[in-house]
């Protein structure tokens, strides 16, 4: 017959105890160990989600820059049509004043030679035939086609004059001494054909006074 050990048996307990113990703190363990792994997702998902949300903001800059980009392009262009515009205002301006001028030129020119042609009636031979000398005078200084000549030069230079003032002006200087050289030129040229010598007779001084009288005018209207 087995005689019972009543510390046989608080051993047992003991141990039993033991091993709910080890098994307990095994169990936290894990949990603990779950637990951490949870926390390093939850990181991982706020790291992704940062992230995200920083390539968001650098994706809003970008459009937000090329945005800006573009209304800077945009002014650039408006800029430039108006600059444009206003160009073709002025050399529009330009071409009415020289209608206007020319218009004037042809008004004047009309008077001045029926004034002329009232102010020396001695150019008539006394039989009353005029006479048919040609007055080299009384055409203009530059003909039509070198005139406009110049007049589109001008206009070139003075649209230009916007953009680079500076080589406009110079431009300008140029112009006018060209003008003035071409001028100088064909003023002495006109004044060595009147010149004659001292055997003229009446009809020939009459002539050349008329000449001389028109170029006198159109050195007066320069």
């Amino acid at each position: 017959m087995t005689t019972f050990d009543p510390s046989n048996r608080k051993r047992d307990e003991a141990q039993q105890v033991d091993q709910a113990e080890v098994h307990g703190r095994d169990r936290a363990q894990q949990a603990d160990d779950r637990a951490s792994r949870a926390d390093d997702a939850d990181a991982r998902r706020h790291d992704r989600t940062r992230q995200t949300d920083q390539a968001d903001v650098r994706g809003h800059d970008r459009t937000r820059q090329a945005d800006q980009a573009d209304g800077r392009r945009d002014d650039r262009t408006r800029q430039a049509d108006q600059a444009d515009g206003r160009r073709d205002d002025r050399t529009r301006q330009a071409d009415q004043a020289d209608v206007r001028g020319d218009d004037r030129t042809r008004q004047t020119d009309k008077p001045g030679v029926r004034a002329e042609e009232a102010r020396t009636p001695e150019t008539r031979t006394p039989g009353g035939v005029e006479n048919q000398a040609p007055v080299a005078a009384r055409s203009k200084l530059f003909g039509e086609t070198e005139a406009e000549q110049y007049r589109v030069q001008w206009r070139e230079l003075q649209a230009n004059f916007v953009d680079e003032p500076r080589a406009a002006v110079r431009e300008a200087e140029t112009l006018v001494s060209q003008m003035m050289d071409a001028l100088t030129s064909q003023l002495k040229e006109q004044k060595r054909a009147l010149e004659g010598g001292s055997d003229r007779d009446t009809e020939q001084l009459r002539v050349a006074m008329q000449r001389y009288r028109s170029l006198f005018d159109q050195m007066l209207q320069v």
